[in-house]
């Protein structure tokens, strides 16, 4: 009898030379599914107060979509592979800038005059080469700090993912086997079950139609090989029951350490792309204020 819980397997054998029967119940555990869904109270622990914030983990809300959130971390990457295309064209720019700066700076170089325009004139060179300096040092900032940072977490998460990527398929996919293998040995345990408790019900019908003794023989020694390939596919049902038990365990907990991983990741992905926006918009206001300096300083001589 196969029910939702449990395997119960009830058998019947003829007593020793008493013409009587023996009841022989046998209740094998049936391995727990994996969870369908699981409560998120909000904290890691019960709170009923409505004034505290609900926390939301991928390991407790997203632990049914492993995909979708390695899905979310490759979308990521792409999004960071984009942003370090563009500040690595920028630092380029930033250098062709500078040197241009420094070509027009170096014509002018031994400008000389006995007038009022050469403090003017001079003034504008020095300006000339501290803004050539100070693109060069924006170029060499965007490559060492944002440059590098960015594509660092993007290959981290290129190599998290797919690490991660394969363990999962490697653990889901032995699960499905214990699966399909549990199925097959509970098959043929029942199949045996059956079968000895026919051998049994045999041997006690020639008995009661009063068979020779060589017949009851013959069910006799049927009855102990019924019985012999019964534990022998019991111990192997024992095993398989054992082994699926384990591996649900190994997929859940293995899937919860993944996603609270990939949660992390996805946060300092986060954190990098932030620090880095804010470091590029210092460089832009570091070389505002120098060109504001300039020009206060460029007007000063020029109406001198």
């Amino acid at each position: 009898v196969m029910e939702n819980d449990n395997v119960n397997i009830s058998i019947t054998t003829a007593g020793e030379n008493k013409g009587t029967s023996d009841v022989v119940e046998r209740t094998h555990p049936v391995p727990p599914p994996l969870p369908i869904a699981q409560q998120e109270n909000g904290n890691a622990e019960d709170s009923s107060d409505p004034s505290v914030p609900s926390v939301k983990t991928y390991s407790k809300n997203l632990w049914d979509k492993f995909n979708v959130v390695l899905e979310r971390l490759t979308q990521g990457r792409r999004e960071l592979k984009k942003a370090n295309s563009f500040f690595e064209t920028l630092a380029s720019v930033e250098m062709q800038y500078s040197r241009g700066l420094a070509k027009v700076a170096s014509i002018a170089k031994d400008f000389k005059s006995e007038t009022s325009l050469h403090k003017c004139f001079t003034q504008a060179l020095i300006f000339m080469n501290g803004w050539s300096s100070l693109h060069e040092t924006t170029c060499t900032d965007l490559n060492t700090h944002v440059n590098a940072k960015i594509s660092s977490m993007a290959d981290e998460i290129k190599e998290t993912v797919l690490k991660m990527q394969h363990h999962h398929a490697s653990i889901t996919k032995e699960l499905k086997d214990l699966e399909s293998s549990y199925v097959r040995r509970r098959a043929r345990y029942v199949e045996a079950v059956q079968k000895s408790s026919d051998s049994h019900q045999a041997y006690q019908d020639a008995r009661m139609e009063g068979k020779a003794q060589n017949q009851l023989q013959k069910l006799s020694t049927q009855i102990e090989k019924c019985k012999k390939i019964e534990a022998t596919l019991y111990e192997k049902f024992q095993v398989g029951v054992l082994k699926l038990q384990n591996q649900q365990n190994t997929v859940v907990s293995e899937t919860a350490r993944m996603l609270q991983e990939l949660e992390d990741l996805d946060n300092k992905r986060e954190r990098t792309f932030k620090e880095n926006m804010e470091f590029y918009l210092k460089l832009i206001k570091d070389i505002v204020a120098f060109e504001t300096r300039g020009v206060e300083i460029q007007q000063r001589a020029h109406k001198e």
